[in-house]
């Protein structure tokens, strides 16, 4: 009988552990390319549908047929599927031109083991052309994963001619798909992030700006390339998704648990306007508050929680950040604040009818109030549960007594006679919503919970002051069609104008963002700013119409229609009109172009935003439309004499050529009737319509 060589066994109980794990993890590599290699290369039903190309002409030739059908076969073979990095690539089954492809980050860097999913066209003119891509792991535009991977989908790379290089960098036609893709793995998905940049091609991989665009990266990554694609994964990429992590869980984790050692044993150092805080300034700005540590630690414990729903427990201990309990009477040097905090939320528990009736009122106390006695408004059970002490709970359900402080009179009586008004529930005509080219289907049920979340923050939340309000009109019978009406903001050319916006929120709500038009127009004869046109288009990073940085865009899982409004109101409504134009920043407030901007502005805001509102105000709005204008009269008044005043001193005919091809009408009624007269003409019709108003 042959005798089989048989490993010592080791004396060293830690030994055998290593020893065992790394059979296991052998296992699991084999596993892994044995269970993913054959299904590198898929043909995918109906991908054009979901595809960012499919407008494209569908025009498949026989020599582009030819040519894929050699590089499927490179493809194929060339493709890597290894546990450090590996690619996978889907076609469309009719259609070969439409491809998506899935690049996993590279071992030791900051993608590793992330899935990263862009999208592919070919033309006819392939390969004489290069193939479009289209990055499409971007958390919807929140994630800019570096200078060559844009946060819009741009993928910036000179083989493809999306950016200059040497010639023989530059795409020809015997390069293929295959190296894009692995030149995207291996040349762009690396530690020096920051030296894609031009200009910074000489910094250190050390540097502290490339080590804080590496810690954002793998945040975002963590993120988007890996928990979402779990959790949503592309059309096509399920099972792929399921193998590709099921198998690597711990090679993931390891690695991960590297980049929180790393975290926790690093002091930070993030410049406030560095490159890196510029690229990704939402994710690093929190780093910077909370740490970086701390921020990598909650995103990694949503993707423990991920994996253990779906592959159960791992043995890979984290060195997570672990936050200080709560003390209660079974717990060791208690945090008053912490108590605070969990006997609070029983409070609202407890009282969740009162406090929404209460509006922002309790908010406000809990912010102001000073808890010398942290059990002033909880006890504790036996076994040391928090229970709320109710008859210490502050008494904001009360009539108020004279006793109590007074709010300045403008902004009491504002609230007093509209604040009940701010949010409505109606039955609203669908015609006007046909700007959008939609029908009146309503919002996907997985929507509805979310709107109706929003529609409790809107009824808190909403600003009705006398200096600057927004009231909404949602219809009853299909949430999608909303209404709102935007008061411009104190001090601003857009003051005391009520402004009349339609909204209609797209099916798959909040997926993505909502559409927009600006109603108040003047039958479209006038533009009131760079970012609210004449023809109704509104402009604006948050509803993904102009571009901006990750953190301005939409995102479904933060962005709400309360921030779509306030962001008008404080952001576009405001004294700095010309500088909303791209290239007119620079401009002061003062200057004779902003100034010439701001006369057409404020112009118009009497004309169209106050007299045309008062003579034809929306039936949804038409209570609030006169209580408004009727509370702010004499303000009013002061107001547009001081606006003729300044206007007065903007010199006629107007000079700057983007204020003329933007207003050009009201530019020419003020050079032919004089901009004084005009003024005067409309502030004595505004007069007019004020003085009907009934007094309140």
């Amino acid at each position: 009988m042959e005798s089989e060589d048989i490993q010592p066994a080791s004396e060293n109980p830690s030994e055998a552990k290593q020893q065992e794990n790394s059979s296991q993890q052998e296992n699991k590599i084999d596993l892994f390319t044995e269970s993913l290699k054959g299904k590198q290369v898929i043909f995918i039903d109906a991908l054009r549908d979901a595809s960012t190309y499919y407008e494209q002409p569908s025009d498949i030739t026989p020599t582009l047929t030819a040519r894929l059908n050699k590089e499927i076969k490179a493809l194929t073979r060339g493709l890597p599927c290894d546990k450090s990095y590996s690619a996978f690539i889907g076609f469309d089954s009719s259609d070969m031109g439409i491809m998506t492809a899935a690049i996993s980050g590279s071992e030791g860097t900051p993608y590793a083991h992330g899935l990263f999913f862009l999208d592919i066209y070919c033309d006819c003119a392939y390969p004489d052309s290069p193939p479009q891509f289209t990055l499409i792991t971007t958390g919807g535009g929140e994630a800019y994963f570096g200078p060559n991977l844009y946060s819009s989908g741009y993928v910036c790379l000179s083989i493809i001619n999306t950016w200059s290089g040497d010639p023989e960098e530059m795409w020809s036609r015997d390069k293929n798909i295959l190296q894009v893709i692995l030149s995207i793995q291996a040349l762009v998905m690396d530690n020096d992030i920051i030296q894609k940049e031009p200009g910074w091609e000489g910094t250190d991989t050390d540097d502290p700006d490339n080590i804080a665009y590496q810690n954002a990266v793998k945040y975002l990554n963590i993120r988007w390339a890996m928990l979402e694609n779990l959790r949503n994964p592309p059309m096509g990429f399920a099972e792929i998704i399921d193998l590709y992590f099921r198998h690597k869980r711990d090679y993931i984790l390891n690695e991960i648990n590297g980049w929180l050692i790393k975290a926790k044993n690093e002091a930070d150092n993030y410049q406030s306007q560095g490159m890196a805080m510029v690229a990704n300034p939402k994710v690093l700005e929190r780093m910077q508050k909370e740490g970086t540590y701390k921020v990598l630690s909650s995103i990694v414990n949503e993707l423990v929680t991920e994996f253990e729903s779906r592959y159960g427990p791992s043995d890979v201990k984290l060195d997570l950040y672990e936050e200080n309990s709560v003390a209660t009477e079974s717990c060791v040097a208690g945090i008053a604040e912490e108590k605070q905090v969990l006997a609070v939320a029983k409070v609202i528990e407890h009282c969740e009818e009162e406090i929404e009736n209460a509006g922002e009122n309790l908010e406000q106390y809990f912010e102001e109030e000073k808890w010398e006695d942290p059990d002033q408004f909880s006890e504790y059970d036996e076994d040391g549960v928090i229970i709320p002490n109710l008859e210490n709970v502050p008494n904001l359900f009360r009539e108020p007594s004279a006793s109590d402080p007074e709010a300045p009179d403008s902004t009491n009586l504002y609230f007093q006679h509209l604040g009940n008004l701010r949010l409505q529930l109606l039955d609203i005509s669908e015609g006007f919503f046909n700007d959008f080219g939609y029908n009146s289907s309503s919002i996907d049920e997985s929507g509805l919970a979310r709107i109706n979340k929003e529609i409790k923050a809107l009824s808190r939340s909403l600003p009705c002051e006398a200096q600057g309000s927004v009231f909404v009109a949602i219809n009853s019978s299909n949430l999608s069609m909303i209404k709102v009406l935007i008061s411009g903001p104190e001090d601003s050319p857009y003051e005391h104008g009520l402004f009349l916006f339609d909204i209609k929120l797209p099916q798959n709500y909040p997926n993505s963002p909502p559409e927009m038009t600006i109603k108040t127009t003047g039958d479209g004869n006038l533009r009131f700013n760079p970012n609210l046109y004449n023809t109704g288009f509104v402009c604006l990073s948050i509803i993904n119409t102009w571009g901006g940085n990750p953190e301005e865009m939409w995102n479904p899982s933060y962005s709400t229609l309360l921030q779509v409004f306030l962001s008008i109101q404080a952001l576009v409504m405001n004294s700095d009109v010309l500088q909303k134009e791209p290239g007119c920043e620079g401009f002061l407030t003062d200057d004779q172009d902003n100034m010439e901007y701001r006369a057409i502005v404020m112009y118009g805001n009497i004309k169209h935003a106050m007299i045309d509102m008062m003579r034809n105000p929306p039936q949804e709005f038409k209570e609030i439309v006169l209580k408004h204008f009727a509370i702010k009269k004499e303000k009013i008044l002061e107001s547009v004499i001081a606006w003729k005043e300044m206007a007065a001193k903007v010199s006629v005919p107007f000079q700057n050529s983007i204020v003329l091809s933007h207003n050009y009408n009201t530019a020419e009624v003020f050079r032919n009737e004089g901009i004084l007269n005009c003024y005067e003409r409309e502030i004595e019709e505004l007069k007019k319509e004020l003085d009907k108003l009934p007094g309140i």
